[in-house]
């Protein structure tokens, strides 16, 4: 037992080390996280990249961020037959939820573009994609809406440039398949997005507001894609676990029946104090593989809250709320507008705080989940 606990003193006083080390460096505070908008397609993420890239957008540099896109994609993401001409781009109109026309009965025209750019040159069309999932046909519909125009580009990007599923660029009834790097591109804010920044980074130099404001998105961008962890840090861990192999191997094989044990009793707390609110409701707590959920029927699909135990689906494993819905032509069930309410390091922490009998863990999470039925307007069942 000795030798247990002093292994976990030891790992704890590394990760204190290098959590003051953030605190220090700034990394923990951040507008994104405080203001809850960290995973905003539309509000965040969107808005913030379509604001760099537009000429007269109000960072005052004019073209100069756009021109460091530009030159970026040709580099490191285009071919040179599919390359873009980069002259004068002090002309590109920049806009966010491009309205291109009513979704047509076949589904092959038509919706909203995230981000449209837009010149004599070229016409780029990003689709954004954080935690949302690809909508029926929407790549086809924005690779017909691009077919006649100038230097054209459709560019998926997601937080690890994952590909897009058959659901957004297959048409059976037409015969039709987007095919990767010649329909379009995927791109990554982990990578792609991140190495454009730092260049926007060395570009604002001058200018502290807004350096300092590319910086904190930047920070953001690390944070979802799981950058800031310490890579010394994780060495010095390695180490001590490597200096009491034994101790680990204990501590890891008790973890997951520990933490089972207080997120069920966690779980089960939320599960009473949301019957109290919704009386009438088809409330059920559920155990899935290794998730611990509650679903809540509403008008429009199911409710759900998972999951307790840091092994959620959700932004790496958050404990999130958010809209399961029924894809009938896929037959499966997708998550739509999903929110978080603790991330795992914070989850982690609240169940702490629970198994000390501190209640207003379950307080917030439940009034997590009332603001969202509020906010969305769902009608519980």
């Amino acid at each position: 037992m000795d030798k247990l606990s002093s292994l976990l003193k030891e790992v704890k006083a590394i990760s204190e080390k290098y959590e003051e080390i953030s605190l220090l460096k700034g990394e923990k505070f951040n507008l994104f996280d405080i203001l809850d908008r960290r995973t905003d397609e539309v509000k965040t993420h969107s808005a913030m990249i379509a604001e760099l890239l537009n000429p007269k957008g109000s960072h005052g540099l004019g073209d100069e961020f756009l021109k460091l896109f530009l030159n970026y994609l040709k580099t490191n993401v285009l071919e040179e037959k599919n390359g873009i001409e980069i002259q004068d781009v002090s002309n590109t109109s920049v806009f966010t939820e491009y309205y291109i026309g009513k979704i047509n009965d076949e589904k092959v025209k038509g919706g909203q573009i995230d981000i449209y750019l837009s010149n004599k040159q070229f016409n780029i069309c990003i689709e954004n994609k954080i935690f949302a999932g690809d909508q029926h046909l929407q790549l086809l519909r924005y690779h017909n809406f691009l077919n006649s125009k100038t230097g054209k580009l459709l560019l998926y990007l997601t937080l690890n440039s994952d590909a897009p599923n058959d659901t957004s660029i297959v048409s059976k009834e037409k015969g039709l398949r987007l095919i990767k790097d010649v329909d379009f591109y995927c791109i990554s804010y982990s990578l792609d997005i991140l190495k454009w920044l730092q260049e926007c980074l060395k570009s604002s130099v001058s200018y502290p507001i807004l350096h300092e404001s590319i910086n904190q998105y930047i920070i953001l961008i690390k944070s979802l894609t799981n950058q800031l962890t310490s890579t010394l840090m994780e060495e010095q861990v390695k180490k001590s676990i490597l200096n009491d192999i034994a101790s680990a191997e204990k501590i890891k094989s008790t973890f997951d029946s520990a933490i089972e044990d207080v997120s069920n009793r966690l779980r089960e707390s939320v599960f009473e104090e949301l019957r109290k609110d919704y009386p009438k409701a088809e409330i059920e707590i559920v155990n899935i593989k290794s998730f611990r959920s509650i679903f809540i029927r509403v008008s429009n699909g199911r409710l759900g809250i998972e999951s307790f135990n840091g092994k959620g689906a959700f932004e790496k494993q958050s404990l999130f709320v958010g809209l399961l819905v029924e894809n009938k032509e896929n037959q499966k069930w997708e998550w739509k507008n999903c929110d978080i309410i603790f991330d795992k390091e914070q989850l982690y922490k609240k169940l702490q705080d629970f198994e000390k009998g501190d209640i207003t863990v379950v307080n917030k999470v439940v009034n997590k989940v009332k603001d969202y039925i509020n906010t969305k307007k769902l009608e519980v069942n």
